[in-house]
């Protein structure tokens, strides 16, 4: 089993509530995350070839994701192996809970080449390295302010 990144087009859509199926916003890069909802998956492809479509939960394997002995236990949505005529994969699925997935699209030709793309929904991005250093500044600074007023007190009673 090979694995290709390239040898697929994919990308994520997230639809907002109340838009248009056919209008979702592209999700792309690591800096967009899909929140909980409704999520689109689209997948162009040049030859219409047996294509197997699965999302797991993110189980920390890395590279390996996908080669788990329990891949049915931690399988969100599978969908069997089968030829789109024009090439062309489309599919929702309701996400209910947030947290770190996996997509696998497993294109079988001569061989078997496998898609793998991570992507988390509804998780926070994580904390900024800029925000933990102005929290820090505003304890010092506050530090400060509190000290020398501690000091100007002690001098103004003496």
């Amino acid at each position: 089993m090979q694995t290709h990144d390239r040898a697929l087009h994919h990308a994520l859509h997230r639809l907002p509530a109340g838009q248009h199926p056919g209008k979702g916003i592209l999700r792309r890069h690591p800096g967009h995350r899909p929140h909980r909802g409704r999520t689109r998956l689209h997948r162009r492809s040049a030859a219409p070839l047996p294509t197997e479509v699965r999302i797991i939960r993110d189980t920390g394997a890395g590279d390996q994701a996908g080669n788990e002995a329990n891949l049915e236990e931690i399988t969100i949505l599978h969908i069997p192996a089968k030829v789109y005529p024009n090439g062309s994969i489309n599919f929702e699925y309701q996400f209910a809970e947030p947290g770190k997935f996996v997509g696998l699209v497993t294109v079988t030709d001569k061989e078997k080449y496998v898609s793998r793309f991570p992507f988390s929904v509804g998780e926070p991005k994580g904390t900024s390295p800029y925000l933990l250093v102005a929290l820090a500044a505003i304890v010092v600074g506050a530090l400060v302010f509190f000290l020398r007023g501690r000091k100007s007190e002690k001098v103004g009673a003496t």
